[in-house]
């Protein structure tokens, strides 16, 4: 992302600006209803807790959810075999049973210092389905606010309190939360 001016202007470059640390927590709460002999609904809320000192813009992100089980033994082995292959032998690769990426756009997933903010997902599985793995991931974050003091001690004191745009941050480009969620049986 380094170059990129973007719609902003601002860059780290650009205003000799320190570079802003992000920190988010992602939470779950899944829940599931039956809905027939054959289906069950499950909604997943993901709760984005914004412990930064600056705003943050969620652009993109994406809902999956992943069965575990019941799997066949021939599956189980593939899965093993491939899960010490290069280059995706850090995750499994489960059947993906949904996948829905998002894009919110510009101000539509914004949370501010100490705010918490719920997005809610809806899956419908097969029934028999015993296990899955959820995945949300929240990312191209932007951050809007104002420097506050001591964010930066090299910072020009002209600009101590001005609202400015960041582009570059320190850390992690998005936030990841990954639970897994056994469907109880009646």
């Amino acid at each position: 992302m380094g170059g990129d001016r973007g719609d902003s202007g601002f860059g780290r470059g650009d205003l000799g600006l320190g570079v802003v640390a992000l920190h988010v927590n992602v939470s779950h709460e899944i829940e599931h209803i039956f809905l027939s002999d054959e289906y069950v609904y499950i909604t997943v809320t993901a709760a984005l807790h914004n412990t930064s000192r600056v705003n943050i813009e969620f652009l993109n992100g994406y809902s999956r959810i992943q069965q575990v089980t019941p799997v066949e033994k021939e599956e189980i082995e593939r899965l093993y075999v491939e899960a010490f292959e290069p280059p995706d032998s850090r995750y499994i690769q489960w059947p993906t049973l949904g996948y829905y990426p998002i894009d919110w756009g510009t101000g539509s997933l914004a949370v501010e210092p100490g705010e918490l903010r719920a997005e809610t997902f809806e899956f419908m599985v097969k029934r028999d389905v015993e296990s899955v793995i959820i995945t949300t991931y929240f990312y191209n974050s932007r951050v809007v606010g104002i420097i506050p003091s001591g964010t930066d001690p090299g910072l020009s004191p002209r600009l101590k309190g001005k609202v400015l745009r960041w582009r570059e941050v320190k850390g992690p480009r998005g936030w990841r939360r990954t639970s897994t969620y056994t469907i109880p049986r009646n």
